[in-house]
């Protein structure tokens, strides 16, 4: 289990290259711990929108967001794991706690990292984020992980964009950036 040390979010603190990209329903339901997956059906449209942010980028997820994935690892990206237990995929960067995340991106100002979960990660990642890549699906849902607490206040809306999916949700796709002091 990640050890959350950073209660709450703070401006001076954040990374100019680290993101968050997560989907979520209207009531920030993010996931199903019974199903260990994602709480509704496929949405082509939002898959194709990850896909099209973080490709050529790197993904950062907990264990248990990358044992979930329907294939592994995500091509075209370097897909770096935090956790403490052995996993055999010689493709994947893993990393054992948030102080050797931290220097990697310290090391690399240049790429662009994408937090794309499990909720353990976005808690204790919260105040390094620049950007955050929201995706809201508007249905009703079974789960029971919900996306962390967001001061939306630290944050401006930069884009926004509106769909109704092939799947018939209506699916919205937001961009906030931190603001700076």
């Amino acid at each position: 289990m990640l050890e959350v040390k950073n209660k709450t979010s703070n401006s001076c603190n954040f990374f100019k290259n680290v993101n968050f990209i997560w989907a979520q329903d209207k009531k920030s339901l993010i996931g199903n711990s019974q199903t260990l997956s994602m709480p509704w059906p496929n949405i082509p449209e939002d898959l194709n929108y990850f896909k099209k942010i973080t490709w050529g980028h790197s993904i950062v997820m907990g264990r248990r967001t990358y044992l979930n994935l329907p294939s592994k690892p995500l091509k075209g990206r370097k897909n770096f794991v935090l956790t403490t237990k052995k996993l055999n995929d010689n493709q994947i960067k893993i990393i054992s706690n948030l102080n050797e995340l931290k220097k990697i991106i310290e090391k690399s100002p240049s790429e662009k990292f994408f937090i794309i979960g499990g909720k353990q990660l976005f808690q204790a990642t919260l105040s390094w984020v620049k950007r955050l890549y929201q995706t809201i699906i508007f249905g009703n849902f079974s789960g029971d992980i919900y996306m962390v607490k967001i001061n939306y206040s630290e944050f401006r809306l930069i884009n926004q964009k509106t769909i109704f999916s092939k799947a018939n949700y209506q699916v919205n796709f937001n961009v906030f950036e931190r603001l700076e002091d």
